[in-house]
């Protein structure tokens, strides 16, 4: 997986992430996973942006209130959740 691109940037605690999570009216798939898990799902959401999928995933939210009422709508707003277990 190529991380060095312009999108790609460092997060504090999580690594280099692929590239920006969607943020837009069409349909997405919303991934939920854990930070110790990032570098197998960054690699495998990597995968489906590239086939032209729309993905949301948390790309460094800081938690809180805002990350919980972020979750909910992003969750009630996508097309496909996918929880990772890697």
């Amino acid at each position: 997986m190529d991380l060095k691109s312009s999108n790609s940037r460092l997060i504090s605690g999580i690594g280099r992430i692929p590239f920006p999570a969607y943020r837009g009216n069409e349909p997405y798939i919303f991934v939920s996973y854990a930070h110790k898990n990032a570098e197998a799902v960054f690699a495998e959401i990597n995968r489906w942006n590239k086939q032209g999928y729309n993905i949301w995933y948390n790309e460094g939210i800081a938690p809180g209130n805002e990350f919980i009422s972020l979750l909910l709508l992003q969750v009630y707003r996508c097309n496909s959740p996918v929880r990772g277990t890697c």
